[in-house]
């Protein structure tokens, strides 16, 4: 069975301007950008913690990228991997 996702979700048609939506995500990841740090410190804590090796990261939707970032600086022996489907957020 295929489902069409734009059909049944309605609000990914694609009729969005992703370039002109770039900026404001990308300072809408700043302004939040004290959540995702300490979020991502946490994680990171834990996973020393428990001696968890972390190798690969993988930041589905990662819009601008403001949070991968983050995840790169703070696993630096991770390959950090972004995927968004936009070109002009992933730019």
């Amino acid at each position: 069975m295929i489902v069409d996702h734009s059909v049944r979700h309605g609000h990914h048609t694609g009729d969005i301007d992703w370039t002109a939506m770039a900026a404001h995500l990308e300072l809408e990841g700043e302004v939040l950008l004290s959540y995702v740090i300490e979020t991502v410190e946490r994680v990171a804590n834990l996973c020393r913690q428990d001696e968890v090796e972390v190798r690969r990261i993988l930041d589905v939707g990662c819009g601008p990228g403001v949070a991968t970032c983050e995840l790169a600086r703070h696993f630096d022996t991770a390959k950090v991997v972004a995927v968004d489907g936009s070109d002009a957020l992933l730019e």
